[in-house]
């Protein structure tokens, strides 16, 4: 979504930001909510409903990410979670980031997404990082405002001129904090542009090292060599940890997430699945589900949502998964899938197209978009 399509279908300005004094410039930030991408924060309608990890799964990656979180103030500034398309990266972007806005601890996050307009753009990024800074440190409102006020080409100057004057010099004013703000950053290789991604790690080890900011960063992209070769560079091997998530796959995870799922279709959709005998699915269909998914998230990700449309029958589409997964193929399982979904033909009664029609375009490690039920939650 552009940038004018945002704040066209975004809501106001939040009331903490709309106390605008044009002398003084006491929480004047409209100039800065018009300049950057409204749908970059964890909380944005435009992510709803947002990737979730299930409370039972991922538990050494979090006991590991909080650690890291609660040891800021003399461990490493950085962490950074890598792993491929499809493992999970988000759902634990996200969970992290709504338990820490609970502490207080959060201070900003951007999730990138390819091809998005706005949230593809890493000149967006350190504009964005700052509004959402005075959000949570009122102390930063006013230099923040006054700043903005004093040269509104400010978005269009380099990234090293923004951090400074929408960061370093407002944060000045804010007291000293028990523990770092934390800034979560998912898919940082979905930034247009290698430069642009590496310069973006480059400015935020700055206001580590040379600013001495009390900020600390939780990073998540897939592991290009470019973004490997960035980490281990001297600077940032001394101020980052890694977490690879790929090791910490765990197809006990992927059981529960699908036994869970499977739960919730079932109870929601029990008008239509009235007779049909437990368990459902069986243990033998769980089964194979999880050997497909190869322990990630993605392929069963895309299963429940299939299952789960509100336009289909559950026992069905979920008949028509498993023989998609037990079929002979060269195609992925998830690819095996989504061809299926594209040459489907069962017509949507409300607009008369093929789910298939629907997806044509869509890129491949997107997730089916089936239609929602409105209390869904997503867990993975």
């Amino acid at each position: 979504m552009s940038r004018e399509e945002s704040q066209a279908s975004s809501p106001s300005i939040p009331d903490e930001y709309s106390n605008i004094d044009h002398h003084t410039g006491e929480d004047d930030l409209y100039i800065l909510h018009s300049a950057i991408a409204i749908g970059a924060s964890y909380d944005s309608i435009e992510r709803y409903p947002p990737p979730r990890c299930h409370p039972q799964t991922r538990k050494v990656v979090f006991e590991i990410i909080l650690s890291w979180i609660n040891n800021t103030l003399q461990g490493p500034r950085i962490l950074w979670l890598h792993g491929d398309c499809g493992s999970g990266k988000s759902a634990v972007v996200q969970t992290v980031s709504e338990y820490r806005a609970q502490s207080g601890q959060l201070g900003a996050t951007f999730f990138f997404s390819h091809g998005q307009g706005d949230l593809s753009d890493g000149q967006l990024f350190f504009a964005a990082i700052a509004y959402k800074l005075a959000g949570t440190i009122p102390e930063m409102r006013v230099p923040l405002s006054r700043a903005v006020q004093g040269d509104t080409s400010i978005f269009a100057q380099s990234l090293e001129v923004q951090v400074h004057k929408l960061i370093v010099e407002p944060y000045s004013a804010v007291p000293h904090r028990p523990l770092p703000t934390l800034i979560v950053i998912d898919g940082l290789d979905a930034c247009v542009g290698v430069e642009v991604q590496l310069h973006i790690l480059k400015l935020i080890a700055q206001l580590i090292t040379v600013h001495q900011l009390p900020l600390c960063f939780f990073v998540t992209s897939r592991g290009h060599p470019h973004l490997q070769a960035m980490f281990d560079t001297p600077v940032l091997l001394r101020l980052s940890n890694r977490i690879p998530l790929d090791v910490f796959s765990s197809e006990r995870d992927i059981r529960t997430f699908l036994v869970s799922e499977f739960l919730g279709i079932r109870h929601y959709h029990a008008h239509t699945m009235a007779g049909i005998p437990d368990p459902w699915p069986s243990e033998d269909v769980i089964d194979l589900l999880v050997a497909k998914s190869a322990g990630h998230f993605l392929y069963p990700g895309t299963v429940i949502k299939y299952v789960d449309d509100t336009a289909g029958r559950p026992t069905e589409r979920l008949v028509e998964a498993v023989v998609s997964a037990a079929s002979d193929s060269a195609l992925s399982p998830t690819d095996q899938l989504y061809h299926h979904i594209l040459s489907a033909g069962d017509p949507r009664p409300e607009t008369g197209h093929t789910a298939g029609s629907q997806l044509k375009g869509r890129l491949k490690f997107d997730f089916y978009v089936p239609k929602p039920r409105l209390n869904r939650v997503t867990f993975y």
